[in-house]
């Protein structure tokens, strides 16, 4: 299906988001799907090599530079990367074919291209992939609300309100704040591409939440900046914070994923709790999430004395949290 989308020539040199771990950044003012746009756009890139695909970016029609000449902060086994921010999405969508309700103005919608090898994005690991991209925005969004001066309405800790749910989701206060999309665009059997979607309610209203269940950073954090200026800075953040994850799995993938399973595990909004685990395709099971394994399984008790593993479907948490 053909994209609709049109570059937003209004934006302000000065809010784009350009960092040093960037090759490229695009700016899109409507789109159908960040993740489509760039995962369409990696195969007709003129490059062969994944990692030149991604930094070709750079060259192209729309797309800006963050080419600064200088290399002094990129670490050694900095990943490729290139990001696209869009101020809405007509076709959004989340995890399991989900749609993502998005406002303009009031979501943060991103996605970054990482190339990575082929062998991390299809093999035994890849079940932290979005996990560590969950990992990043987290930190983002603490560094970000750092340095704006922000402070949570009920918490002191100004971190406190944020945890990870099982797998691609993170929470603020007990709802959901963010959910991440990863998918993978294979080039070759060396390297390939990560497409990792982020969508974040910044200003939504509770009354323009999709669910119950959802929450808007403004319900949870006094003192945000304005939209523009809160979103060039979480898309920096995140972005070098990103780097510094995939930048680990890159050096020593094993020794990055037990690092990542032990904060994953200190975050999680899901451990400890009780579940509903929805299988695709299957039943409901209802049991005790207990651990986080080697591979990003996260094990559980069912009720009626099984032990499982789950790795694909969807993990809810119960009960529902009380009033917002």
């Amino acid at each position: 299906m053909a994209l609709v989308w049109h570059d937003n020539h209004k934006q302000e040199q000065e809010l784009i988001p350009c960092s040093p771990v960037l090759s490229a950044v695009r700016i899109l003012e409507s789109v159908d799907s960040s993740n489509t746009y760039v995962a369409q756009a990696i195969p007709s890139s003129p490059c062969a090599d994944a990692r030149e695909r991604v930094a070709h970016f750079a060259q192209e029609p729309g797309w800006h530079s963050c080419e600064t000449g200088s290399e002094s902060t990129i670490l050694p086994a900095q990943p490729t990367m290139a990001l696209v921010l869009a101020d809405s999405q007509t076709r959004g969508r989340g995890r399991l074919d989900r749609k993502w309700y998005d406002h303009k103005g009031q979501s943060f919608l991103a996605t970054w291209a990482l190339a990575v090898p082929t062998d991390l994005l299809v093999g035994s690991q890849s079940g932290w992939l979005p996990m560590a991209v969950g990992i990043a925005a987290v930190d983002g969004l603490v560094q970000t609300l750092q340095e704006c001066h922000a402070h949570p309405t009920v918490a002191e800790n100004l971190a406190a309100p944020l945890a990870l749910k099982w797998p691609n989701d993170i929470f603020c206060s007990g709802r959901k704040l963010a959910g991440v999309l990863c998918e993978a665009v294979t080039v070759d059997q060396e390297w390939s591409v990560l497409v990792a979607g982020l969508g974040i309610n910044l200003f939504v209203p509770a009354e323009e939440l999709p669910t119950s269940e959802s929450t808007s950073l403004q319900l949870s954090y006094d003192g945000l900046p304005p939209f523009a200026v809160l979103r060039k800075q979480l898309a920096i953040s995140i972005s070098e914070h990103l780097s510094k994850e995939f930048g680990a799995l890159l050096q020593d993938v094993h020794r990055a994923t037990d690092d990542l399973r032990e904060r994953v595990c200190r975050r999680s909004w899901t451990l400890g709790k009780q579940v509903t685990v929805k299988p695709v395709g299957g039943k409901p099971i209802v049991g005790k999430a207990l651990s986080i394994g080697p591979d990003a399984a996260v094990q559980v008790a069912t009720d009626d004395g099984r032990m499982l593993w789950v790795s694909t479907g969807d993990v809810g948490v119960l009960p529902t949290v009380g009033p917002r």
